[in-house]
């Protein structure tokens, strides 16, 4: 009877796979958020990569966020986020659209815009805030956002707003989205501006 060469035997027999020598396990997600800090870009990046989907890890990718300079690790940062749809994240983006980074803000932005369920319900306060920058911005938001309550939200706008250009730019992204059903209220948004060239 010929002998069997060991090398032709299953590997699997039911024991846990040690990595061999200058194997290394993958790094845990806490190792992976203490990386975040290090000063090199590319094992910044490279960690950012590795916490997408890690719901305990928005935090750090948040502070990490905040801080960081570099273009590439700052895209890797906002694409893990935008892997981590929770309030903890909307609410961490949300101060950005006061940012005067304008890439910050428009990264910011992107990530919330693929999270309509949990940003819904800050959007009224958004579009409340003093500052109608931030309000031209939620509004260039709505018009990417799919929510079944965007044009609720614009009619909000059309018929409180005191600012012109907020007003204008809700006009542009109505006309998107809008209903025939609106036009009334078109017209009295048009007759609030009458005196405005």
């Amino acid at each position: 009877m010929a002998l069997q060469r060991a090398t032709q035997r299953s590997p699997d027999h039911g024991f846990a796979h040690i990595p061999g020598p200058g194997v290394s396990a993958p790094p845990t997600p806490a190792a992976l958020a203490s990386q975040l800090t290090q000063p090199d870009a590319q094992a910044r990046r490279w960690a950012a990569i590795g916490l997408r989907g890690h719901l305990q890890r928005a935090p750090d990718l948040l502070r990490a966020l905040q801080v960081e300079t570099d273009a590439l690790v700052r895209s890797a940062l906002l694409a893990s986020l935008s892997t981590i749809p929770c309030d903890a994240v909307v609410h961490g983006l949300m101060p950005l659209l006061h940012s005067d980074d304008a890439s910050l803000r428009n990264g910011a932005m992107d990530v919330l815009a693929q999270m309509p369920q949990v940003l819904a319900p800050h959007v009224q306060g958004l579009l409340a805030d003093p500052d109608p920058d931030v309000r031209l911005l939620t509004l260039q938001l709505l018009s990417e956002l799919v929510h079944p309550e965007v044009r609720d939200w614009l009619c909000r706008v059309l018929e409180r707003d005191d600012n012109l250009n907020v007003v204008a730019s809700a006009v542009e992204v109505m006309a998107e989205v809008g209903l025939a059903q609106d036009v009334p209220l078109l017209e009295a948004t048009l007759a609030r501006f009458g005196g405005d060239s």
